[in-house]
């Protein structure tokens, strides 16, 4: 009883579920460019991480980190920069998995979860510290 109440008051458990939506937000997208506009993965891709990121940021603010106040541009750009490393982190694995994996439908899902499980706890780490930042500022 004691760890099922944990697990329902887990910052970490709602990041992993939002993270979770955002995976598939960013594979739809990332196949759906990848296969309708004949482009790359890696440039689909660039263009699905912003959409997976916008969702992410939404989601964490309100629901993990119960953030209540305006939601502002500055503060975008902050969720977007802080966790600007633990995308490249992202990036850069499905991308070499890609290279060893080949270019099929298949191995992009594979890539884009070798990725987004590479950049999980720092990005988590990362929204962590953004949002005590914030919780803290708009409390004085």
């Amino acid at each position: 009883m004691i760890f099922l109440q944990t697990l329902k008051n887990s910052r970490f458990l709602f990041f992993c579920i939002f993270g979770a939506i955002g995976f598939v937000i960013d594979g739809v997208i990332c196949n759906y460019i990848y296969i309708n506009f004949n482009t790359t993965p890696h440039f689909a891709r660039v263009i699905s991480i912003f959409f997976s990121m916008n969702f992410s940021w939404i989601a964490n603010r309100t629901f993990t980190f119960k953030i209540n106040y305006f939601k502002s541009f500055k503060e975008w750009i902050s969720y977007l920069s802080m966790l600007s490393v633990g995308v490249l982190i992202n990036y850069f694995v499905f991308i070499f998995s890609l290279f060893i994996l080949g270019e099929t439908q298949i191995n992009i899902w594979i890539s884009l979860a070798a990725g987004s499980l590479s950049g999980l706890v720092f990005n988590y780490n990362s929204a962590k510290f953004l949002f005590s930042f914030l919780q803290k500022k708009s409390s004085r």
